[in-house]
């Protein structure tokens, strides 16, 4: 495999999107969205899957996306995604359409025997996501959401460093995390909390000059997350994510689900105890969320407090630090990787102030991870992996993410709730 991971029109790419295997998966796309693009490519890396059809509302929008993108000839182009689930060579689609549309040709999806891949956030509700959940479960078929970081090696090694229990090659009991998601959108805020308790939270308006950045100060086992990025004039304008028909959860779906999702996998996906929003949202005139804050609660069986806050109108950045009792980790870009050949994590273990505080006795260390595919391949070769053993031994489809969306779904909503009620906490 060459380097890089070169773009998809390579011809080395496009032979293997010729080849004809029983042993690889053969995938079928839902519509041309830009991300589209991006997992495309991925199936033409992943060794066990192939790119089988591409579809749009239009045949000639998808003619134009094909060759716009080097596809061979050998990739049937549809005018309607109702070809792709009739098409017996394919095994599996991935779906990113608006999320309006996730229940419906989901579950057509999976009443096909098609495995789906569906782009995050995966419904506007948990009532929704339970019929799709449902349907894939009644046709046994493979079910993932299109959260990629978690596929990257560099998750993995950070789980690594946790501990239940204070040793010197780990961070210890998880104490706080945060996880900021920028991208230039002019707003941040932040909170300072003790104990269990917020007691002082202040968004960027409310300040003249300063850099835009989120500043948390947590006692006792806490988790903060932000996830913010730069939404410019067209794109509050027209893009799906502001559109109420389209994307309704704004910025809490398209954003907070790796916030959400990062800090319920910081905790072993324990749900929270509560959820609360807090109450400097903003929306735009359709209602839509551009902006919002919450907190998560678990009581047991330490005591954690994780903040998030997502907007689509902040400085881009996709932080992730997290604080134990022995030590400390942070990524700086950890959705996103820097670079698609290896990652980093920043990791303090043991670390103290010099006599007089002048200094601390120790500097990160920095743990480089390599990987071999980028992220997005290998959630399509897992999710590949997933469905060529149903299809080829006839194992059952794996509960790991359908369990995993849906208690990230269960928070979405909850922050949701708490924002109807006023924001008052929201049990789970």
């Amino acid at each position: 495999m060459a380097t890089g991971f070169e773009a998809t029109n390579l011809p080395e790419l496009n032979h293997k999107m010729e080849e004809s295997s029983n042993k690889t998966v053969r995938f079928g796309i839902l519509g041309c969205a830009s991300i589209a693009r991006k997992v495309a490519r991925a199936i033409g890396l992943a060794p066990n899957a192939t790119l089988g059809a591409i579809a749009s509302r239009s045949k000639e929008k998808a003619e134009r996306f094909a060759a716009e993108n080097g596809y061979p000839a050998t990739v049937r182009v549809y005018g309607s995604y109702d070809e792709v689930l009739e098409d017996p060579c394919v095994d599996a689609v991935y779906v990113p359409l608006p999320t309006s549309l996730h229940v419906r040709w989901a579950v057509m999806a999976a009443a096909k025997r098609k495995h789906v891949l569906l782009e995050k956030p995966v419904a506007l509700d948990v009532a929704e996501l339970d019929r799709i959940l449902e349907a894939v479960e009644s046709n046994g078929v493979q079910f993932m959401d299109g959260s990629m970081w978690l596929h990257h090696p560099r998750t993995a090694r950070i789980q690594s460093f946790f501990s239940l229990s204070p040793s010197t090659n780990t961070i210890g009991p998880i104490r706080f995390v945060s996880i900021p998601l920028h991208f230039i959108l002019y707003s941040f805020s932040f909170t300072i909390s003790y104990k269990e308790n917020p007691i002082f939270h202040m968004h960027s308006s409310q300040l003249t000059a300063i850099n835009k950045h989120t500043f948390v100060i947590l006692y006792g086992l806490k988790i903060h997350s932000t996830s913010t990025m730069p939404a410019l004039a067209e794109f509050l304008e027209n893009n799906i994510r502001v559109k109420p028909e389209l994307d309704g959860l704004g910025a809490l779906g398209d954003l907070a689900w790796y916030c959400i999702g990062a800090s319920l996998w910081a905790r072993s996906y324990q749900l929270p105890t509560s959820v609360t929003a807090l109450p400097d949202v903003t929306r735009n005139e359709a209602g839509v969320i551009l902006s919002i804050t919450a907190s998560l609660l678990w009581d047991q069986p330490n005591q954690t407090l994780a903040t998030i806050h997502c907007s689509f109108l902040s400085h881009t950045s996709m932080d992730l630090a997290i604080c134990g009792s022995n030590g400390s980790l942070h990524l700086r870009d950890f959705i996103i990787p820097y670079q698609e050949t290896s990652a980093s994590i920043d990791l303090t273990l043991g670390a103290k102030f010099v006599d007089l505080h002048i200094g601390w006795n120790v500097r990160p260390e920095e743990v480089h991870v390599a990987n071999e595919l980028p992220q997005e391949a290998l959630m399509v070769q897992e999710f590949s992996r997933l469905v060529a053993s149903i299809r080829d031994c006839g194992s059952q489809p794996s509960n790991k993410w359908p369990e995993i969306s849906r208690k990230t779904q269960l928070v979405v909503d909850a922050v949701k709730k708490s924002l109807e009620l006023g924001c008052k906490p929201v049990f789970l």
